[in-house]
This record gives C-alpha cells, sequence and structure tokens, in this order.
C-alpha cells in the first residue's frame, strides 16, 4: 500500500478525524477494482490521524511516527477505517 500524509494548520482533532473518514469514503464511494486484494474486491484506505499543539519539546519525527502507528493501528482491526489520537 501507499502512505501519504496530510497537514492540516489549525484543525482541531475532531476537524481532523472528520476529515480522514470523508476522505475514506470517497475513496471506497469510487469502488476502484482491487482484484488481487482478499480483503476487499474494492481499495480501501486506512488512515491514522495524530494532532499536535507545537511546543518546543514537540518534534516533526515523533508526530510523524505517532501517526504511522496509528495507521498500523487501524489496518490491524480491520482496514477501511480511522484510527485518531491527540498528542
Amino acid at each position: 500500500g501507499e502512505e501519504f500524509a496530510m497537514i492540516l494548520p489549525e484543525i482541531d482533532a475532531e476537524a481532523a478525524r472528520k476529515i480522514a473518514e470523508r476522505c475514506l469514503r470517497l475513496i471506497e464511494n469510487l469502488k476502484i477494482p482491487h482484484e488481487a486484494s482478499t480483503i476487499s474486491n474494492f481499495v480501501t484506505a486506512s488512515m491514522g490521524v495524530a494532532t499536535i499543539t507545537p511546543a518546543a519539546e514537540s518534534g516533526a519525527k515523533a508526530f510523524i511516527e505517532a501517526a504511522d502507528k496509528l495507521l498500523y493501528k487501524a489496518k490491524q482491526n480491520g482496514c477501511n477505517r480511522v484510527e485518531a489520537a491527540s498528542l
């Protein structure tokens, strides 16, 4: 699978989660065939959403790692879902 990031400045955790869920549904509604998948006949997405209030001790690397962990949690919990957390 492919991984990408969206940076949404000045968006709170709830709004970020809603945006991710909307993206997930838009991808789902495209019904792009995925013949090689054993999970779904169509392309699905799993998303990890992390939000952070910038501070001196917060770093980009830790933030990206947190989002990545949430992504893998979404995949482990059944794919085609959003997992979110605020740091």
